[in-house]
């Protein structure tokens, strides 16, 4: 399932997955959050004895922000 609400919104893709996340399960959120242009992705798996979830980014909003914050402090 994919979720979007606004251009704020996080994108979740939630899984039943009979066995635990791999990092090809992290490339595609990723790429859903890239192909979306969302600054946040959750990756949930409820197949498992115990949930598991991954936080993924898009490097365009951080990066940025981050550039800003080095010139603020070099100022």
């Amino acid at each position: 399932m994919l979720l979007c609400r606004n251009t704020n919104s996080v994108i979740i893709r939630n899984g039943l997955l009979g066995f635990n996340l791999e990092d090809v399960h992290l490339a595609q959120a990723k790429n859903y959050v890239i192909a979306y242009d969302k600054p946040v992705g959750l990756l949930t798996n409820f197949g498992v004895k115990s949930l598991q979830f991954k936080k993924t980014y898009n490097t365009k909003y951080f990066e940025s922000s981050s550039k800003s914050n080095n010139q603020e402090n070099q100022d």
